[in-house]
């Protein structure tokens, strides 16, 4: 009799920049679906505090619309914590999130300078009103 082996993800690789402006840029690579989530959400959790958070998806090749949704309940969540979230990722998963997000909208730009461009004060100054 076989044994029947665990079903794992490894698909999904992370990478953490502390950057000189003090914003936090995390890049994913591979899958990101429901076996992934659990291990994007800890090292969320790991970072700790900051004013912005990058996360980079362009070298994400599989994303389902339960990632898509749970990143768009991160921001939600984020805005608690002072961390403005904005996600860069190529044209297909900026639709996708145009899409799911319309109750709670995340911020989606195609690349990184466009992205550390954007105004988030008014979404910090929400924050520490909600506080």
């Amino acid at each position: 009799m076989n044994a029947i082996e665990p079903v794992t993800n490894e698909d999904l690789d992370l990478s953490i920049e502390r950057r000189a402006d003090e914003s936090i840029l995390l890049e994913l690579s591979g899958t990101l679906d429901a076996l992934s989530l659990p291990r994007l959400f800890n090292t969320f959790a790991l970072i700790g505090g900051t004013d912005q958070l990058f996360i980079d998806m362009r070298r994400i090749h599989f994303c389902s619309i339960s990632a898509v949704r749970a990143l768009t309940e991160l921001n939600r969540r984020s805005a608690f914590r002072n961390t403005s979230v904005t996600v860069i990722a190529g044209e297909h998963l900026r639709d996708m999130f145009a899409l799911t997000s319309r109750r709670s909208p995340i911020t989606v730009r195609h690349d990184l300078p466009e992205a550390a461009e954007s105004p988030n004060a008014s979404r910090r100054r929400l924050a520490l009103i909600a506080q």
